[in-house]
């Protein structure tokens, strides 16, 4: 990933203001767009390739899956091949978004990947839908701590004289832009993605 731009910006966080933005629209009003938002930040894949040069940065071992253009057309060089955490975390983030109970039955009548009939089978007493809500929580958990953000959010008063928290807070951030043009260059199939205009869809657990 030497060639991401790694520079470093600061971003004032949306504060409560009781609105939802492009992202948390219901489907039952927009349709598909909010879908189509979120996989304009990269939740659906596909996977990318870390040149084998870089892969001692990232804690690959052996073990971990080498590709090659030799397997595929669809791989652009030799390296390992994987996801990025945080699009991996955004994806968590969507599944529990699409889960919730205002967005849960339009995802079913649909048929989405993640809550078609087929992620009703069970694995003991959870069925392979619960698992996979249940993975991505934990997830989420272990960042949120693994992180532990010391970032403090004041109280502030409002025009009533009552206590309210100050969400619209300044932070340093990456630039998320980058990662994603970074993303469409190295990844598997971009160049056949970008040739047939679609939009497929790539599993994170193997079993979509």
């Amino acid at each position: 990933m030497s060639d991401m731009d790694m520079a470093i910006y600061t971003l004032t966080f949306n504060d409560l203001d009781y609105k939802v933005t492009r992202y948390t629209d219901k489907p039952d009003y927009v349709g598909t767009q909010v879908d189509r938002n979120w996989h304009d930040l990269g939740v659906n894949g596909p996977p990318i390739v870390v040149p084998t040069a870089e892969t001692q940065y990232f804690d690959i071992e052996p073990h971990h899956a080498r590709v090659d253009p030799s397997q595929s057309s669809a791989i652009p060089y030799e390296g390992v091949a994987g996801m990025i955490q945080a699009q991996h975390r955004l994806h968590c983030l969507n599944m529990l978004r699409q889960g919730l109970w205002y967005n849960w039955e339009y995802y079913r009548r649909i048929q989405h990947p993640d809550w078609s009939s087929k992620q009703e089978v069970m694995l003991g007493n959870y069925s392979l839908m619960e698992l996979h809500t249940a993975h991505c929580v934990d997830q989420l958990r272990q960042s949120i701590m693994c992180e532990s953000d010391l970032a403090i959010i004041p109280y502030m008063r409002d025009e009533n004289g009552e206590g309210k928290m100050d969400f619209s807070r300044r932070k340093r951030c990456r630039n998320y832009d980058s990662l994603l043009h970074w993303h469409r260059n190295h990844s598997i199939g971009a160049e056949l993605e970008k040739a047939n205009g679609s939009v497929p869809y790539y599993s994170w657990t193997g079993r979509e």
